[in-house]
């Protein structure tokens, strides 16, 4: 599967291939279009030759073959299908395919029951929220709401976003934490991967939460799940999606006589330039929080070069790959953001939330963030303010495209020596339920991840990005989920260097290829 000889299969074999850098082949151009515009992917034959492929060859496909053909009429078919179905099943000692749990709700039989739970139970569950913010009060009132309904109680102890360092403590420490939430990304590449988890696999196909016959796992949008496990199990269940967008407000852009999105670098830089003319600082920067400064990073070297290229970087043990020209490229670009005074005056000084602030107090016109940022300032900005968020522009000539975009999920996670794990599940089925998700969603101002459930409008442009997307990839190019240590220690403190004025993007290419090299020779 190396490049190379990827690119010789779909050449000589004319096929579609998997590996997401190399293009199919002419002839078949069409189906990667489609590919592509895809909303929803199924099994061929609907799953029934993957899952039950004696019946598929011996009753399907030749009764099938009969209607066809014109051997006999559509409505005999279907009695025809009905009988020999019955037949067949009849023969196999069950009167329905599923014979088991998990086919059960694959055919779109009943979940699986939850176990009984022990009422007597205590869970401990440690958050990535501080009290002050409406995430604790929703979080509140589910545990609220989960021991009315089982007798359960939920202490809830909020850490903030340091959480996933305090658990990390607390289980050396011997103390007792059962469910804990983070970002997605970190927590992967930190406890999950360090083995505090519990697979949560067997628990997937329990009953949604007040939904008979639905499965748990069945409520999300396809491959949220997924999008975290580890050699094939999944350990976090995602209650938030963020996405990145230039937030702005709508008015500025009109007084600057700003009317569609920028598309590409050149005409975001035009647009900088018109803003800056109104009297308006064009960017708000929080400098002083690195994982901020590095959204510029990762963005232009994904539309530079597309997803998988700065991971590709990070992983190279020798540190030459920071040698393309592409890693110094990115750094000048967004550096050009601060020489041509586009960013607030002040910036480089800033702590959070003072470089946010300034959108509120109408000092700048925008801020490449996460889609918090709304709700964030929700209660700083005035009342006429008009959220607007732009997809990050394209490069000229890049291998990314603006419809390429970052998904950030914020994720529950059972630990692995907990007393109470079906317990905590519970609780997650519970604060999973499409009512406790729309209370989430519309309290909190946040997108997320049942598919049944409607983002607010004050984020309305991030769902519009999501539902247009091309192609997902994580924050940082994955860089903080696969080698979380790495990017909290070289690349982001590196990059702050670069960002920030006190070297130069050639020295920061060849700073970051040493770095590498040196941290890999750690590892050996």
């Amino acid at each position: 599967m190396s490049k190379s000889n990827v690119e010789m299969w779909a050449n000589d074999t004319i096929s579609g291939v998997p590996r997401k850098d190399v293009a199919w082949p002419a002839l078949i151009a069409d189906a990667k279009t489609m590919f592509d515009n895809a909303t929803t992917f199924f099994d061929e034959v609907d799953g029934v030759t993957f899952k039950y492929a004696e019946y598929a060859n011996n009753v399907l496909l030749p009764t099938h073959d009969e209607v066809f053909l014109g051997k006999i009429t559509p409505a005999e078919f279907a009695t025809k299908m009905q009988e020999l179905t019955k037949q067949y099943w009849e023969t196999k000692g069950t009167g329905a395919p599923a014979a088991t749990e998990e086919a059960a709700v694959e055919e779109g039989g009943e979940a699986a029951a939850a176990p009984t739970l022990d009422k007597t139970a205590t869970l401990e569950f440690w958050s990535m929220w501080n009290e002050n913010e409406p995430q604790a009060a929703v979080l509140k009132k589910y545990a609220e709401g989960f021991e009315k309904e089982t007798g359960i109680k939920v202490n809830i102890t909020f850490n903030g976003r340091e959480n996933q360092t305090l658990v990390r403590t607390a289980l050396g420490a011997g103390t007792a934490v059962d469910l804990m939430d983070q970002d997605g990304a970190p927590l992967a590449g930190g406890l999950m991967t360090e083995g505090q988890g519990y697979a949560l696999d067997e628990m997937l196909s329990q009953e949604a939460w007040g939904e008979t016959g639905t499965a748990f796992k069945d409520v999300f949008i396809p491959g949220m799940l997924e999008q975290f496990q580890l050699e094939g199990k999944t350990y976090l269940v995602p209650h938030t999606l963020i996405t990145y967008a230039i937030w702005h407000d709508k008015r500025i852009m009109e007084e600057a006589g700003i009317t569609a999105p920028p598309a590409t670098w050149d005409e975001f830089l035009a647009a900088l330039e018109k803003i800056k003319a109104t009297g308006v600082a064009p960017i708000a920067q929080d400098a002083g929080v690195n994982f901020y400064n590095v959204i510029w990073y990762f963005y232009l070297v994904e539309r530079m070069k597309g997803p998988g290229f700065l991971l590709a970087a990070a992983e190279d043990k020798t540190g030459e790959k920071w040698n393309d020209p592409a890693f110094a490229k990115a750094a000048e670009m967004e550096r050009e953001l601060w020489d041509k005074g586009y960013v607030v005056e002040g910036a480089e000084g800033f702590t959070w939330p003072q470089g946010q602030q300034t959108m509120a107090d109408g000092l700048s016109a925008m801020e490449l963030c996460g889609s918090w940022l709304p709700n964030e300032l929700s209660k700083a900005v005035d009342p006429e303010f008009q959220w607007g968020g732009w997809p990050f522009p394209a490069v000229a000539d890049g291998a990314g495209k603006n419809t390429d975009i970052p998904v950030v999920m914020l994720d529950y996670m059972v630990l692995k020596d907990s007393k109470y794990p079906q317990e905590a599940f519970a609780f997650i089925r519970y604060a999973m339920s499409k009512s406790n998700v729309e209370m989430w969603a519309n309290d909190t101002i946040s997108g997320v991840p049942r598919k049944d459930v409607e983002w607010p409008a004050l984020i309305a442009d991030a769902k519009t990005m999501f539902d247009n997307a091309t192609t997902f990839f994580d924050e940082v190019d994955g860089v903080t989920f696969k080698y979380a240590e790495y990017a909290n220690n070289v690349l982001m403190p590196t990059h702050d260097e670069v960002f920030l004025g006190k070297i130069t993007p050639a020295e920061f290419a060849t700073k970051m290829q040493e770095l590498t090299k040196q941290y890999w020779e750690t590892k050996k």
